[in-house]
């Protein structure tokens, strides 16, 4: 088990991001809810050591959850942003598909493919 000194680092370290902790223990409506949050967390007993760090441990999961979604929304993003500037082909060939020339069609469908390998989701 660690000691309060370690605990306490790594509290200070996932509550870095107040979202954590509010998706865990929940959200007070008040005027400054940076001030509740730690009003809360001063209220925890810190000399059960156990508790406290099963606390931090919830904590520090969620944040996991959290970096990860993060992770794959940037992802997305980054992914879209790419799909943006071949977007003008597509029209290009839509139209020329409309009048039997398919390879346009072809030329669009391989560099989306290319943005899809290069910028994975999973």
């Amino acid at each position: 088990m660690a000691d309060l000194k370690s605990l306490e680092e790594r509290l200070s370290e996932v509550l870095k991001n107040r979202k954590v902790f509010r998706n865990v223990f929940g959200h007070e409506i008040v005027n400054d809810a940076h001030r509740a949050d730690i009003e809360r967390i001063n209220e925890w007993d810190k000399s059960d050591l156990k508790a406290f760090e099963e606390k931090i441990i919830l904590l520090e999961k969620e944040r996991e959850k959290l970096d990860a979604e993060k992770l794959i929304a940037d992802k997305i993003q980054l992914r879209r942003s790419n799909y943006k500037d071949i977007d003008h082909l597509l029209l290009e060939a839509i139209a020329e598909k409309e009048k039997g020339r398919p390879e346009r069609m072809v030329e669009y469908l391989k560099l989306r493919d290319q943005i899809r390998d290069k910028f994975p989701i999973e």
